[in-house]
C-alpha cells in the first residue's frame, strides 16, 4: 500500500484511479514531479478524492517486531496506525518488496455480505422513422420515435416499435472485427427480447469503465433507448439464499426516464433432506398432501349424496372447492419445481463460463419467478381460508354471524352507495388528469391519478405539489 496526503492507499487502486484521469502517478519515485496547473512545462497531477493534487507518494513496509503485525495497513485502518512503518521510496527496486506479501482477493460484495455473482444488461431501442407529421417542421425534427407516445416496457416483447437489428461500433452496421450486438429473446429480461451485455464482477472496476465506455461509444445511450434494466445476481451464505435485483430504466419518448426495483429471493436448499429444516418441512408437505386428498373425497361424498347442484347452490361449497383447487395447484408446483434440475445440479461455475451463463442466469431468473407466483398463490389461498373460517364461525352461534346478517341486510343499499361514489370519484380523477397531468406525474396517467384522488381522500397531502405544478 501506500500513504497519499496522509491518507492509506491500495497500490492498484491509486493506479486504476489515476490511469483513469490519464495522470498515471509513478510509483518509482517519491516526487512526482507533476503540477496542479500552475506550471504548464510538467504533467498534470492526479487528484484523490478529495480533489487534492498528489504531489507525493509514501510507501508502507512491515514491522518485523513485536507488538506490530506483519502485514501492511488494511483500507480501514488510519495512516498514523502504529502497525505500519512509512518511508520514503528511493528505487524502483522497492517494488518488489511490496510484492512479497499476497494480497487477499476478495470478491465483490453488497453490503459485505451479498457476494455479487454477475450482472446483465438488458438493452432496448425505440424505432424511428422520417417525420411526416407536418412539412412545417420537417426540419427542425427529421426523424421521430416509432409508436407515437407507446412507451417500450422492459418486461414486455414489443416488435411494433422496438428495434431489434444487429447493430455495431458507434451504432453503424456490424462489421468483421467489431463490436456486434444482437437482439435476442433467450437469456434477456423475462425473456422478453433485448440486447444483452454481461459484466463479470470479478473483472475490477477498470474493466468495467472500459465496457460502459464501449457501451456508450456504440450508442447504447443515444436517444433511441428505451429501456435499461440492471440485474444483480448474488448469494449471501449466511441465509444461504441467492437474490435477483432488478433496477428498471424505462424512457418514454418525452424523454422522461422513470425507474423501478425488483428484488426476489431464491433458495435452492429446498428439497435439500441433509438439512433438518428441509426436512421437516418435505415431511409437513406429504402430510398435507395427505390431507387435501381427505379433503377432496369428502367434498365428492357431498357431492354424490345430494347431487352436484344442490351442492353447489350453498355459498360456502364454492369456497371450499376453491380453496381445495389452490391447495392442489401449490403442491402441484411444488413437485414441479423438486423435479427441476437446479435443485439438485445447479453449479455456480456456469456463471462464469461465458457459453452457460445466459442459461444459468435465465434459469434462476425464472425459478425466482416460480417461487414468487407460488407464494401469490399461497396468499390467495389463505384469505379464501380465512373468509371460509369466518363463515363458519358465524354458523356455530347467531350473535356470532350477526355483521354478516347487517351486512346481507344492506347490500343493495351498499351497492347504490358505491356505484354513486365512483361516479363522482371518477368525475374528480378526469379533473385532476386533464388539469394537472401534464406537469405533475402523479396525474399523468388515468390509473395512477385515481390511486391518487383516492389516497387524498384518505388524508394524504398533495397541496404543495399541485400548488407548484400550477405556478
Amino acid at each position: 500500500g501506500v500513504r497519499v496526503n496522509g491518507n492509506y492507499w491500495d497500490r492498484d487502486d491509486l493506479a486504476v484511479h489515476c490511469n483513469y484521469q490519464d495522470a498515471p502517478v509513478d510509483f518509482s519515485k517519491s516526487v512526482q514531479g507533476c503540477s496542479n496547473g500552475t506550471d504548464s512545462t510538467l504533467p498534470v497531477c492526479c487528484y484523490d478524492r478529495q480533489s487534492r493534487p498528489i504531489f507525493a507518494v509514501e510507501s508502507y513496509t512491515e514491522q518485523d517486531t513485536p507488538p506490530y503485525v506483519t502485514a501492511n495497513c488494511p483500507g480501514f485502518v488510519p495512516a498514523s496506525t502504529t502497525c505500519c512503518a512509512s518511508h520514503l521510496l528511493q528505487s524502483p527496486d522497492l517494488n518488489a518488496s511490496q510484492t512479497e506479501e499476497p494480497e487477499t482477493n476478495l470478491p465483490p460484495s453488497v453490503g459485505s455480505f451479498n457476494t455479487v455473482l454477475l450482472v446483465r444488461l438488458s438493452m432496448k431501442r425505440y424505432q424511428d422513422t422520417a417525420t411526416v407529421l407536418s412539412d412545417k417542421f420537417k426540419n427542425l425534427f427529421p426523424r421521430r420515435l416509432l409508436g407515437r407516445g407507446s412507451v417500450i416496457s422492459a418486461s414486455q416483447y414489443s416488435p411494433t416499435i422496438e428495434n431489434t437489428t444487429t447493430f455495431g461500433a458507434s451504432g453503424g452496421p456490424c462489421t468483421a472485427g467489431s463490436s456486434c450486438y444482437t437482439y435476442s429473446l433467450p437469456g434477456s429480461f423475462f425473456e422478453t427480447g433485448a440486447f444483452v451485455k454481461f459484466l463479470d464482477p470479478d473483472s475490477g472496476e477498470a474493466d468495467w469503465i472500459t465496457e460502459l465506455s464501449s457501451l456508450r461509444r456504440d450508442s447504447w445511450f443515444d436517444m433511441h433507448l428505451g429501456s435499461f434494466t440492471v440485474e444483480l445476481l448474488t448469494f449471501n451464505g449466511n441465509v444461504d439464499l441467492f437474490f435477483h435485483t432488478s433496477f428498471v430504466f424505462t424512457f418514454d419518448y418525452a424523454g422522461t426516464c422513470s425507474y423501478k426495483v425488483m428484488t426476489q429471493d431464491i433458495n435452492l436448499n429446498l428439497y435439500n433432506l441433509s438439512v433438518p429444516e428441509y426436512a421437516t418441512r418435505s415431511a409437513m408437505e406429504i402430510v398435507l398432501l395427505v390431507l387435501v386428498m381427505v379433503f377432496v373425497a369428502i367434498e365428492v361424498m357431498k357431492v354424490l349424496d345430494v347431487g352436484l347442484i344442490t351442492h353447489f347452490t350453498v355459498a360456502g361449497s364454492w369456497i371450499d372447492m376453491l380453496s381445495l383447487l389452490l391447495c392442489l395447484l401449490v403442491l402441484t408446483l411444488q413437485w414441479w419445481m423438486q423435479s427441476n434440475d437446479l435443485f439438485s445440479n445447479f453449479k455456480p461455475e456456469d456463471l462464469k463460463n461465458p457459453n452457460a451463463r445466459s442459461k444459468a442466469f435465465g434459469d434462476l431468473q425464472a425459478l425466482g419467478v416460480l417461487l414468487k407466483d407460488q407464494t401469490t398463490i399461497v396468499a390467495i389461498n389463505l384469505l379464501i381460508v380465512f373468509v371460509r373460517a369466518v363463515a363458519l364461525v358465524a354458523g356455530i352461534n347467531s350473535n356470532l354471524g350477526l355483521i354478516l346478517k347487517v351486512l346481507q341486510a344492506s347490500f343493495y343499499n351498499m351497492a347504490y352507495f358505491i356505484g354513486m361514489f365512483i361516479m363522482i370519484l371518477i368525475g374528480f380523477v378526469f379533473f385532476a388528469f386533464f388539469t394537472f397531468g401534464a406537469r405533475f406525474w402523479r396525474f399523468s396517467e388515468l390509473p395512477m391519478s385515481f390511486y391518487t384522488c383516492f389516497a387524498m381522500l384518505l388524508g394524504e397531502p398533495v397541496y404543495e405539489s399541485l400548488l407548484a405544478a400550477d405556478s
